[in-house]
């Protein structure tokens, strides 16, 4: 396939958040949002694999290029968690904001990280793959009106959680962002064939 007669790419999401955040990332792309009545249940414990699984699910539903994302927020000092359970910590974001910070209370490392992992299911079958993080620290108070998610909660290295960039309408090097960054590598490398679509195989 000739990656230069792609024009859309579905997003699969009903997360009008990601969706806004993958039109800012992947300019230059048709994107559409797309979302069925029900969602596959996330079974695997990895987050490329959750997204192949969504990403199939949604290809199933719709004609095209399908885009599926899963992602994270990990604390280092609670094993990783919330990881692939982040949006079932608790019932709504405030409360999973709410329960991070408590079991971080009198926690001296707070190193934590947002994660992607992206699966593009091309029309004819194959797949695409790109991940991304970013690094920072938890603070002790949630900070910025404009984040969702865990984003007031984390602190970038230039003292700003992410939320407050979004206040600020600051441009920031989210997990997303970095994604969408190297899956736009992929694109110009198929669209010059030089680089060979990511086998799935050993999921």
């Amino acid at each position: 396939m000739n990656f230069n007669k792609i024009d859309k790419i579905i997003i699969a999401t009903g997360n009008k958040n990601k969706f806004v955040d993958f039109k800012r990332f992947l300019p230059g792309i048709s994107l559409e949002m797309i979302k069925p009545m029900e969602e596959p249940e996330e079974i695997y414990n990895d987050y490329l694999a959750n997204a192949r699984l969504k990403a199939d699910f949604y290809g199933e539903h719709c004609r095209g290029h399908v885009l599926s994302e899963d992602s994270g927020f990990e604390v280092a000092a609670l094993g990783g968690a919330p990881g692939i359970f982040s949006a079932r910590y608790a019932p709504t974001s405030q409360e999973r904001i709410a329960r991070v910070l408590r079991e971080m209370e009198s926690v001296t490392d707070r190193r934590a990280r947002f994660f992607s992992a992206i699966c593009v299911r091309l029309s004819d079958g194959q797949y695409l793959a790109a991940t991304g993080e970013v690094w920072g620290q938890v603070p002790l108070q949630p900070r910025g009106l404009h984040g969702w998610g865990y984003e007031p909660i984390l602190e970038l290295p230039n003292g700003l959680t992410i939320a407050e960039h979004r206040d600020q309408d600051l441009k920031f090097q989210s997990h997303r962002r970095t994604a969408c960054e190297n899956l736009q590598k992929i694109f110009n490398l198929i669209s010059l064939q030089e680089t060979p679509r990511r086998d799935f195989e050993e999921l």
